[in-house]
Order: C-alpha cells, then structure tokens, then sequence
C-alpha cells in the first residue's frame, strides 16, 4: 500500500509508475505481413530449415549453393569475398541505446571496382548480454541490457564474447542472381573453432530468433518478392549519434565525431530514399544554415564537420509547439530510425496521421515495431521504451485527442 501511495505522489514528476502493455504482433515481424499474432503463427519468420525462405535468400544472393552447400560458411570467409581484409575499415564503438540496446564495434569500408560500380561493404559485431538468453532458459536475458558492458567488450574486440554479427552489402552494379542493390547476412556466436557461422537468424530482442533477411527490412525498409527472394528498395541507415551510447574519451562523441561522419558520407554513398539523405544533411549542416534549408548543404562531406547537438526539426514539423514536440519527444526518439527508411517516412507533420498512429500505437500497440522503442516485454519496467517515458506519453496523447478525446488511454 505505501508503495502505491509513494508511486501516485510522485506521479507528476515520474509520469506514474509505468509498467510496459503487452504488444499484438511479434516485433519486427511487419515485413511478414500486418497479421502475425505469434511466433509460431508466422513460419517464415522463424523457420531456418534448408529450403527455408532464409536459406532460399541466402542462395539468391550468392551466400549457398544451390545444393544448400555454404559458399560463404564463416565470417571470416565473407570478410575474404568482399574485401574486408585487404583494406583498413572506418571503425566506431557505440551502442545503439535508442533502438537495441547493444554495444556495437561498427566496421564500413567503400571501394569503386571500376569507374562506375561503388561498392559499401559494412558488418557490426554485438557484444554486451544478449537480449535472448538461447543457451539457458530460452527466454529474455534478465541480464540485458548492459550498455557499459557492452562498450567495454566490443573495445575488447573479443570475438569470442559477442553473440552475432550482422552485415551489409551495397553494390551498384547488384549482388546474387537478381542483382539486389543491398544484400544483408548474419552470423551467429563463435563455434568449436572460433568460427561464426553464417547462420539464417539473429535474436535481436527478447523474443528470439527472427530470420533474414525481412527482419533486417523491418527497419532498413525495402520490398521482398517471395517468388524471387530478391530484395528490392533496402537502405543503410544512417548514423544518428545522438541516439548512441558511448564510452570514455577517446571513444565517447568527441573522438568519434569525423569517423562518424565518414560513416554517414558512405551511406550517402549507397543511395538510400530521399528522407535519409535529407536527414543526414541536415544533422551535419542545420547549424550552419538555421533557416532549415540544411538539406540542400553537404557539409558531411567536409573534414572535421559534426553533429554538434539534437536541436534539428524539419521545417515541416516546426509550426507549432505540438508539433515540435511530437518531433522530438516522440517521432525523433521512438519512430524515426525506422520510418524515415520506409515507404511511411512521416516527412512531413501532416502526414503523421492521427487516427493511424492512435490505432497502431494504443489500439493494435503493434507500435514501435521492436522491443526498446516500444518499451520491453508484458510487464517491463526499465527505463527504456515508448511507454516507459511519461513525456512522449503526454505529448502523443494530448496530440491524439485534438481528433479522438479518448485516444490512447
């Protein structure tokens, strides 16, 4: 009883003492269509068989044989096949506090094969407790997350204690058999010999594996032809740092600033979707051009420019205060990482649309789509997540109910 009066007499400060709802559909399971009400239910998003829609993509793309054989068995082989090794990687250590909560040692490297092809080959090893405990109980790692933890084992560069390593290919000129601009792959944790395998899931949250290559699209966007396996649209994100954690000097912000901003160049470099483009020019050049035509600067591609702060607002979610905060308490932190790589971008205020947003986020709460920005499992209360924090709670709500009065209870 005394922790419930304690917890509704400091409600005003805390916003309540919340407790994270339960979700509808998986997470990141969108791409497997809007109907998935469990794991079980959705076999493609789980099934790693041979012959499985995973191992048919991996054939797609040049990663199998097509007898099911591995063309690409470990990481150290794809490393081989695309130039990895032959060449120094732009490097950054960080962990992705807003989206996955893990410590990240973040490899790129671009190359032009000829005067026409360019060519963004990018891997990241997860290190820190993994959200999935898949070794002991089979269930969420009570242990995750630990960004400190996370940080310091990726500094550590100790393959042997990360959990997977997930990677990326851009190549204009397309990879496998159906030329796809943006190939993705996965590798599990080391085996016998030190060794990741390439494998056809990751456990990226909670809930367990999930297979590639449409639980990657679920964030990095695209379209995916079952009868082809071709992925088709799929960006590289960019690199929001101010959605990082970091460690101590000389890898905290400041001593990273110019290799992130060689991240951010490359990913230009891919041609993602015009959203991202803008938004990476602007986070470099809004300072430099307050009057918000920072999307037409290049200021990524000059050494020693930064993201100096979190003030950017697009031009189109500056109207109101409303509006701004939307932006920054809500879409910025919970929706934009994701979004601004889909066909949904929200590029604008009035494309945020209310009755949708109040539908998918305190109807169906099939949104946000993955388990830190939504807030954890049934019952979670770590401070992370949509529904943990009282502010965008507040702010989404008294938007909402300008069109439904008793939007998002």
């Amino acid at each position: 009883m005394r922790s419930l009066i304690l917890c509704v007499a400091i409600a005003a400060l805390l916003a309540g003492c919340a407790q994270a709802p339960d979700h509808s559909d998986p997470w990141l399971s969108f791409k497997y269509g809007a109907v998935c009400p469990d794991l079980t239910s959705c076999k493609d998003l789980t099934d790693i068989t041979d012959g499985s829609e995973a191992d048919q993509y991996y054939r797609a793309i040049g990663a199998e044989n097509p007898d099911g054989s591995l063309f690409i068995p470990t990481f150290n082989d794809w490393k081989g096949t695309f130039g990895i090794s032959a060449n120094t990687p732009v490097e950054a250590v960080y962990a992705n506090k807003l989206d996955l909560q893990l410590g990240r040692d973040m490899n790129c490297v671009e190359s032009h094969q000829t005067a026409t092809n360019t060519t963004v080959v990018c891997y990241v090893t997860n290190y820190g407790p993994a959200p999935f405990d898949g070794v002991r109980t089979f269930q969420e790692n009570p242990n995750w997350p630990d960004l400190d933890k996370g940080i310091r084992d990726a500094l550590g560069g100790d393959i042997h204690n990360s959990f997977a390593t997930v990677a990326m290919v851009y190549n204009s000129d397309g990879t496998g058999v159906n030329k796809d601009k943006v190939a993705f792959y996965v590798f599990g944790p080391t085996d016998g010999n030190g060794n990741q395998p390439l494998v056809r899931a990751a456990a990226l949250d909670g809930e367990g594996g999930k297979t590639n290559p449409r639980m990657c699209m679920a964030c990095h966007g695209g379209s995916y032809d079952e009868s082809t396996h071709s992925v088709t649209g799929a960006n590289f994100l960019p690199f929001d740092v101010q959605s990082f954690y970091f460690g101590d000097a000389p890898h905290d912000l400041d001593g990273q600033q110019d290799t992130f901003r060689q991240l951010n160049a490359m990913v230009l470099d891919t041609h993602p979707n015009q959203p991202i483009q803008d938004l990476v020019h602007c986070l470099y050049s809004y300072t430099v051009d307050p009057s918000n035509n920072c999307s037409t600067l290049d200021n990524v591609h000059t050494q020693g420019a930064t993201i100096p702060d979190d003030t950017f607002i697009p031009a189109d979610w500056s109207g109101d205060k409303t509006s701004k905060n939307i932006y920054k308490h809500v879409f910025r932190n919970y929706c934009r990482m994701c979004h601004i790589a889909s066909s949904v971008s929200f590029g604008t205020f009035s494309s945020f649309n209310a009755v949708l947003v109040n539908s998918l986020v305190c109807g169906s709460r099939d949104m946000p789509h993955a388990e830190v920005p939504f807030g954890g499992l049934k019952g979670e209360t770590r401070p992370f997540g949509f529904w943990m924090d009282g502010t965008a709670k507040s702010d989404l709500q008294d938007f909402l109910k300008s069109v439904d009065p008793k939007a998002c209870q």
